[in-house]
């Protein structure tokens, strides 16, 4: 699943690892995000990337299913797929979300995440439905529409190749174009959308005040 993954990084990692990588959450607060801002400011990037990266997404769902993990989402998203669904936002999040530690990942203690139940490759989103395809794709979360441009995954060649093995989108080697200052632009709209969601949850806490 777009799982966010909760142990530390690895590189070199089998095309079964990558499977457990596909769903990490790492904030993408990170070196690499640094580094990615400073290719759209100063015209460089990681050498090996430099060319841009290719990837368009084959709703095979195979990102959403696997090791334990998480997805989480915000608010607005939380209405979003409550719509998508026909359900009142109450609802919703009584049948599908469940509320987790993030264990370090994010900066709050709990957040709201997508439940999991048992599949044949492990753990699938609940949102899969029986053909493996994602029941809300329109209105997922942002974590899942930003894969695979994850910092755990474009940190190397090795670590792409490794996606690729079982990510058709990223396989391909066709698809949209990922430059430089593209890929730089999504880690920066995945820091906004992690502190959107750590803002939440401390109103949550302490009320609007």
């Amino acid at each position: 699943m777009a799982f966010a993954f909760v142990t530390s990084l690895t590189v070199g990692f089998s095309a079964h690892h990558a499977m457990a990588f596909r769903w990490s959450g790492h904030r993408c607060r990170s070196a690499l995000s640094a580094m990615a801002a400073d290719a759209a400011n100063t015209g460089h990037s990681p050498a090996w990337y430099e060319q841009g990266l290719n990837f368009s997404c084959t709703k095979c769902g195979n990102c959403c299913t696997g090791p334990t993990g998480f997805v989480w989402f915000s608010e607005a998203e939380g209405h979003a797929m409550a719509a998508r669904l026909g359900l009142s936002h109450e609802a919703f999040l009584d049948k599908y979300a469940r509320r987790v530690r993030t264990r370090g990942l994010l900066k709050t203690w709990r957040a709201w995440a997508l439940k999991e139940v048992p599949s044949d490759r492990g753990l699938s989103c609940v949102l899969l439905d029986k053909n493996g395809h994602c029941s809300v794709y329109t209105d997922r979360p942002k974590q899942c529409t930003t894969y695979p441009i994850w910092p755990e995954h474009i940190e190397s060649r090795e670590a792409w190749a490794a996606l690729a093995e079982d990510c058709p989108g990223a396989a391909k080697g066709t698809g949209d174009r990922y430059l430089p200052e593209r890929i730089a632009a999504v880690l920066a709209e995945m820091d906004a959308y992690w502190a959107t969601i750590e803002a939440e949850e401390e109103r949550r806490r302490h009320g609007p005040g």
